[in-house]
């Protein structure tokens, strides 16, 4: 019966393994994103021109304008103050030697940043300046909501700005959770911020080795 139960497991272990996808990426000039937020909401918030930019003319919420890939379908523009706070899922945010996360701007202005995390509670912020973005050779045509013109669209050079969490004071190895951003200029045209840490894989080689521990255990039992 042991032997029976063994196998059953076994094989369904495998089967999920084998048969689990591998997770969505995104490659925006020299940055290949594995890991988007989860869910997003809006911390603070000011001024009345604050709104969706998308490359389709439609509606678009913070949560899912900057959650889930395409990371550069959509975002928000034009905010006085704003604080976007991002939740991704646990293991995709880790600090490890260099860049961690990418933080997505659209160049329809000069655009100025803040960023912190719930490591220490989002006390220390590290600025990302208008000259730390870079152009990554990627551009978006955007309908935006507030438009004189509804059907007019705005085209932005996406710039990206890498993060390293060490910048933070974040240990190597440390995860966090929860990343805020907030504008520090007056027309941020935020689109979005990536992980390049792969989402952790449910079942793996990993798991079968403690599998196989699970098994002589059994065996043992049964003698």
């Amino acid at each position: 019966m042991y032997r029976f139960l063994v196998v059953l497991v076994l094989c369904g272990t495998v089967f999920a393994a084998g048969s689990s996808s591998s997770p969505a990426s995104e490659t925006i000039g020299p940055y290949t994103i594995e890991s988007a937020p989860m869910s997003a909401q809006v911390i603070a918030l000011g001024g009345s021109l604050w709104g969706w930019i998308n490359v389709t003319n439609a509606y678009v919420s913070v949560n899912d304008a900057f959650t889930g890939f395409s990371i550069l379908d959509d975002g928000y523009a034009n905010p006085t103050g704003v604080t976007i706070e991002m939740t991704f899922a646990p293991g995709t945010v880790i600090n490890t030697t260099g860049t961690d996360l990418v933080v997505f701007d659209g160049r329809l202005s000069v655009n100025s940043y803040a960023i912190s995390t719930d490591y220490d509670n989002f006390a220390t912020e590290l600025a990302l300046p208008d000259t730390v973005f870079t152009d990554t050779g990627v551009d978006r045509d955007y309908y935006y909501q507030h438009s004189p013109d509804p059907n007019a669209t705005y085209h932005a050079d996406i710039m990206a700005a890498a993060v390293d969490l060490s910048s933070l004071g974040i240990p190597d190895g440390t995860q966090v959770l929860k990343v805020r951003v907030r504008s520090t200029s007056s027309e941020v045209d935020l689109i979005g911020v990536g992980s390049l840490h792969v989402v952790p894989e449910p079942f793996t080689v990993a798991g079968l080795v403690g599998l196989g521990a699970i098994v002589t255990v059994l065996r043992r039992r049964r003698k």
